[in-house]
């Protein structure tokens, strides 16, 4: 078995989650073994924090509460400090820092990597730290040589004066926005950027690494623990709290009180829309091209948006030099993904009793997966990035109900249980990556 072990330090410091290293393991052409270390040091600190935190919650026979022994605590209590430790590492520093590392590298895996087993030594000087180890599938190599200069015939828009006044108000009533004063401070339906670490209750003293997470600051009364948490907050403001929503999010096997540290790293206020950060992000220099590029979205025909029927037609052909046949356990995932989405609609009992229900979910779920591999490989192979500007570029299309049209992929869930929840500022740049991709295909096969 072929061993290839990766460093990185080239990472800004707010995103280097700690000396992380990625061991990679291949035994298989399409099978890849990924196996994140993570250095004693850190265990060790998370441990101990761990621990002080639970002996002042603990109320153990013989002793007053609050005064159990750290000792008796860091040994009684040591499965369950190693299950948090695990749901910790996982969320707060490993997956973040296996994707990026991956990305590094310009490995390209089909669907998500699996967590197969996981080891967190204490002490052990033989095994320091902990092995977090994942199974990945690999996505072959396409053929696909020359794929700017393929003839591409892109599908035309609607000649409808209406639709061309419906851009033309559109635009009249974004730039309406910007006469007002952009808010500076968090808002419901804002998207705000924190980054949080874990620190001592008693020195301050930083324990984790800093990560960046993005939340909406949700309306409804079950988002209140995260909008008294964000709303009113400015960039550059840092706090120290013992927020329970912030204890729910990162530990759900044991009840923490850890001290975070948070500070609000940027916000994409709902309010305005931004015609330029648009502008940049599709190459548009005038305002015919402007115009041009938003009729794409307001342009339907059968139900569908001129910008779909390019995207769709963009696969067929790309599909079409090069077909793909998807692994059925990755597509077998992409199923169940979607039957839990389509559960949640409230008409789901009636699509179910339709005929060929069953197929359309697994044809749909094959085509996705296709697709997902094709552009996933593009991105690694055209070293497509994304930067925090292409983030909140992503994030302002997201404003709109017309400009989310020229979101393709599905959106990150935002929802769990009908409350607005943090979600990585790495899994964002995963999507983002994808329709910057799709955004970069396009542009090169329709200037042909």
């Amino acid at each position: 078995m072929d061993s290839k072990n990766f460093e990185f330090n080239e990472l800004p410091a707010q995103e280097q989650p700690s000396s992380l290293r990625l061991q990679i393991e291949q035994a298989h052409p399409q099978l890849l073994t990924a196996i994140m270390h993570v250095p004693h040091g850190i265990i060790n600190q998370l441990y101990n924090e761990a621990s002080v935190v639970q002996k002042r919650q603990s109320h153990i026979f013989g002793f007053a509460r609050g005064h159990t022994p750290l000792g008796y605590v860091t040994e009684a209590f040591r499965s369950h400090l190693v299950q948090h430790l695990h749901e910790l590492l996982l969320k707060h520093v490993v997956l973040d820092n296996l994707y990026q590392q991956l990305r590094s590298q310009r490995i390209v895996v089909s669907g998500d990597p699996r967590l197969s087993s996981y080891d967190i030594s204490l002490s052990s000087e033989s095994a320091p730290g902990a092995r977090f180890t994942f199974e990945c599938t690999l996505t072959d190599n396409f053929a696909l040589h020359g794929w700017k200069y393929f003839p591409f015939k892109a599908p035309k828009r609607k000649n409808y004066r209406d639709l061309d006044r419906a851009v033309e108000l559109f635009i009249k009533g974004v730039e309406d926005e910007q006469k007002e004063q952009i808010p500076s401070q968090a808002q419901v339906n804002d998207w705000v950027k924190f980054e949080l670490c874990i620190v001592s209750q008693v020195t301050k003293e930083q324990i984790s690494s800093w990560q960046p997470y993005w939340i909406v600051i949700g309306g409804e009364e079950i988002d209140t623990p995260f909008r008294e948490l964000f709303e009113g907050r400015a960039v550059g403001e840092q706090w120290y709290t013992d927020s329970p929503v912030l204890q729910e999010f990162l530990s759900s096997k044991m009840d923490t009180n850890y001290l975070f540290q948070v500070r609000i790293a940027d916000l994409a206020p709902h309010s305005h829309f931004s015609l330029e950060d648009f502008k940049t992000q599709f190459r548009l220099r005038t305002h015919k091209d402007l115009h041009k590029k938003l009729i794409e979205v307001f342009s339907l025909r059968n139900d569908l948006t001129q910008r779909r029927e390019t995207i769709d037609a963009v696969f067929k052909l790309l599909l079409t030099k090069n077909p793909v046949t998807p692994p059925s356990h990755i597509v077998l995932r992409r199923q169940e993904s979607l039957l839990m989405h389509v559960q949640e609609n409230p008409d789901y009992q009636v699509y179910r009793m339709q005929r060929g229900f069953e197929k359309n979910i697994e044809e749909l779920a094959e085509k996705q997966v296709k697709e997902l591999m094709i552009i996933d490989y593009l991105a690694a192979r055209e070293n497509i990035t994304a930067s925090s500007q292409d983030v909140r570029q992503y994030l302002n299309l997201l404003k709109r109900a017309r400009t989310k049209e020229f979101v393709y992929f599905d959106l990150p869930t935002t929802r769990i249980f009908g409350q607005e929840m943090p979600i990585s500022d790495e899994l964002l740049k995963r999507y983002c990556i994808r329709e910057k991709t799709l955004n970069y295909v396009i542009h090169h096969l329709t200037r042909n």
